[in-house]
């Protein structure tokens, strides 16, 4: 399910196809469970390709998300003023991008794995696609692990110490 939600998030964000790759690795990593460290120099390396991109696009605006922003940022100073626009376009992909694949993947699991469900859809494909998908998402979560974070300093919580760099995962 990755490659169709790697050329959507390119199109809308508006960066170069053929950086798909560099773009959708360093937001893998920014998901790391493993090593907090190294997702967080992802961040800062993803807002740095976002930098510049952002240069790029401001000679030669396109009908995307990024010069979006910079036309918003240019009609008002102060559009961005609690994160930059470099930050906020990088900020985009990791949530347009892993919570559809991990959407269309539950779709096609859920078709897969009900025979009648699959059959009643194809029956009526045009028709009836648009209630699979709100089915598909009432039914998932793209989050079915909760909101990954890393301990900024250590602290103790119920007798449980988490020391600083430690992942911790909010769920409700």
């Amino acid at each position: 399910g990755f490659r169709l939600p790697d050329l959507v998030i390119a199109a809308l964000l508006g960066f170069p196809f053929e950086d798909t790759g560099e773009v959708i690795a360093l937001s893998n990593r920014m998901g790391s469970t493993v090593d907090g460290a190294d997702a967080h120099t992802a961040a800062g390396e993803l807002q740095e390709y976002m930098r510049v991109l952002v240069e790029r696009k401001r000679a030669n605006l396109g009908p995307d998300v990024i010069s979006d922003f910079i036309r918003a940022q240019d009609e008002d100073p102060e559009f961005f003023t609690v994160r930059s626009l470099e930050s906020f376009a990088a900020g985009l992909v990791f949530p347009g991008h892993e919570t559809t694949v991990v959407r269309m993947d539950f779709g096609v699991l859920y078709l897969l794995n009900d025979a009648a469900l699959r059959d009643w859809l194809m029956a009526d494909p045009e028709g009836r696609i648009d209630q699979v998908v709100d089915e598909v998402l009432r039914m998932t979560s793209a989050h079915n692990f909760g909101l990954m974070r890393y301990a900024n300093e250590d602290i103790e919580i119920g007798g449980v110490t988490i020391r600083k760099g430690d992942l911790v995962i909010i769920s409700d």
